[in-house]
Order: structure tokens, then C-alpha cells, then sequence
């Protein structure tokens, strides 16, 4: 994960923008126009309308979500889950939520990253969250979190309505989290099991921003919305105590 690989994309996007007007979206066909949202698009390095691109991403990642998540399913049965925890992240135009969940596995020093769910629009994840509590016990699930000052704070309200109850992070956690996942990223201690492509989109696209003497993603890029995500569910299970058995005493 470089840093400044956003930056460098932005400056790409500049330099093929003024040729591109008047010449045909590789996607539709239609000419690209002055005033149109355009994008550096992900399949063929070239500009195109930001409608066409966005969509073909969408439709590329919803073929790939199914067969992804049986992989998944199936995996999980080979392993020893000790930990989980899950987070959710709306991308910054709102036209999707990324479900991550981070795990840590019996006998790994590594925790596993998940995108577990890419989902179109900015009212999705509660269904993902409510099969991922089913599926794992009670006691593996350490926390769901939101970070209630981000582009996911509109998903609280319907979690909290459907009883899930959720960690929301401060200010200050942003900084951890961010150090958290850079720390454990460039030591090779994170491990993106069968990587979804929209995450693998966003590691390629992350870049940081300061915050207070710290660093932490900057999730103004929608495209890095699950990179936010996993950070949130890496800083969870680290951070987040097991909760203590209850002990009942009948005497």
C-alpha cells in the first residue's frame, strides 16, 4: 500500500482529461463532454464517463460477491476463530457500503481481513450484519462499529433499531486505527483472505491525511470506503475486551 498511489492516480486523471473530451466513452460509445462527471476508469486506464465506469465496477464486484462468499464459508469451516469483529463503512458519494469483518484465527499472529459485503446505496448492511451474528458465537463477535462522524453514521439508527448494539469510536481512536493498520499492513501481520476486488481497488487507492500529530486514511476517495472499513474492524478486535463469562453461584 503506497501512501501517495492516490495522489498519483489524481495526477493521471488530470493529464488524459483534456484529450478525452469529444472522444467516445470506451464503456457506451457516447462522446465524453465537457461538464460530465469523468473517471479514470479501473478496466481500461483510460477516461471515460464516471456513470458508465461506476456502474461496470458495480456489476463486476455483485458477479464476484456471491462466489466470494462461499469461498469464505467454506474456509471459515477449516479455521479457528477466537475473535471477529465487524465494521461498516458508507462510501463518500453514498453509492456503496462496504461490511468488513477482521478475525483472529487460533495459532496466527495475523488477523484476517474480510470484505464480506459490497453492497449498492447507503442503507445496506444491516441484513449482512444480522447473518454474520448468526453465523459466529456470541462470544467470537466482539463488537460492530460504526464511526458515528463518518458517511456510515445514518446506518446507527437502523442497527440500533434492529439490536445490534455498536461500538462508535471517538476522534482519537482515528489516529490509533490508522497507526494500527499501517503498523500492521508494512509488518505483513494482515492477511486479506481470497481478497474481494473492491477491496483490493481500495488498498491501491488509499491515501492518508493528518489528524492531530497522527495519520489515518482519508476517506474522501469513495473508491477506498472498504480500506476504512477494515481499518475500523482491525482497531476493533484488537481493542475491544472479550466480554467476561457470568458466573451463577446457587447455594
Amino acid at each position: 500500500m503506497s501512501p501517495y498511489y492516490g495522489s498519483r492516480h489524481q495526477a493521471k486523471r488530470r493529464a488524459l482529461l483534456p484529450a478525452a473530451y469529444g472522444r467516445p466513452c470506451p464503456f457506451c460509445g457516447e462522446p465524453m463532454r465537457r461538464g460530465q462527471a469523468l473517471d479514470l476508469d479501473h478496466r481500461h486506464g483510460a477516461m471515460s464517463h464516471a456513470r458508465c465506469n461506476r456502474r461496470d465496477g458495480a456489476q463486476v464486484t455483485n458477479r464476484q460477491r456471491a462466489e466470494a462468499l462461499r469461498t469464505l464459508r467454506k474456509g471459515r469451516s477449516t479455521m479457528t476463530v477466537t475473535a471477529a469483529a465487524v465494521a461498516l463503512e458508507v462510501s463518500s458519494d453514498r453509492t456503496h457500503t462496504a461490511v468488513v469483518m477482521a478475525s483472529q484465527l487460533e495459532d496466527d499472529d495475523r488477523v484476517m481481513l474480510e470484505l464480506v459485503a459490497w453492497l449498492d446505496g447507503s442503507t445496506a448492511g444491516v441484513g449482512e450484519v444480522l447473518r454474520l451474528r448468526r453465523e459466529l458465537p456470541e462470544r467470537v463477535l466482539r463488537a460492530v462499529v460504526v464511526d458515528p462522524l463518518s458517511p456510515a453514521a445514518t446506518l446507527i439508527q437502523p442497527l440500533q433499531e434492529a439490536g445490534v448494539e455498536l461500538v462508535e469510536p471517538a476522534t482519537r481512536d482515528a489516529a490509533v486505527a490508522g497507526g494500527w493498520f499501517l503498523d500492521w499492513f508494512n509488518s505483513k501481520q494482515l492477511w486479506f483472505r481470497d481478497p474481494h476486488p473492491a477491496l483490493a481497488a481500495a488498498m491501491r487507492e488509499v491515501d492518508l491525511k493528518s489528524l492531530a500529530g497522527a495519520q489515518t486514511l482519508d476517506r474522501r476517495n469513495p473508491v477506498v470506503a472498504p480500506a476504512v472499513a477494515a481499518m475500523w474492524a482491525l482497531w476493533a478486535v484488537l481493542s475491544v475486551p472479550e466480554e467476561p463469562e457470568v458466573q451463577i453461584f446457587v447455594g
